[in-house]
């Protein structure tokens, strides 16, 4: 399970970084800014701003507890990080699928539209929703051992 949480910390990183590309028009993946209600409010009733407490609640009992971040793994190939600011509210919620990815939700169900795939396969697109305060994207990585990673976090 150790591995797994250092995997699942190693792409989250990627992925800000790659995000951070995104952000400063230095990557070619997609990123926009709508005006209209996300798709995607939440994950397992969890929102963004919610406190600590809300969060493990809806969640249960974390396998890794921490004042900034929680890890859960509900399901068989689906683990999540909840991350949390000083105030201890959530600022952030990462899930990762692997294995049977056909169990993770669309792109569409997560920003509410398909995304086209690359030439290997995999995917990306983040949306920012500034009226509520945070973003969302959708990545698919491609290959033998496919993965859906979707991650909600505070503007």
């Amino acid at each position: 399970m150790r591995y797994r949480a250092l995997m699942f910390s190693f792409l989250l990183s990627a992925g800000v970084v790659c995000l951070g590309g995104v952000i400063n028009g230095n990557a070619g993946a997609t990123a926009v800014s709508v005006n209209v209600d996300p798709v995607f409010k939440a994950y397992r009733g969890v929102k963004i701003g919610m406190t600590a407490a809300e969060a493990r609640s809806a969640l249960g009992d974390p396998k890794e507890k921490s004042d900034t971040e929680d890890l859960y793994a509900p399901a068989d190939g689906e683990e999540a990080r909840v991350f949390y600011d000083d105030a201890g509210k959530v600022r952030a919620i990462s899930v990762m699928y692997t294995g049977d990815i056909s169990k993770a939700p669309t792109a569409k169900a997560v920003i509410g539209e398909d995304v086209q795939a690359n030439e290997d396969g995999g995917m990306f697109k983040r949306v920012e929703y500034e009226k509520q305060g945070y973003w969302v994207s959708y990545v698919k990585v491609a290959g033998d051992n496919p993965m859906i990673v979707i991650t909600m976090q505070a503007i």
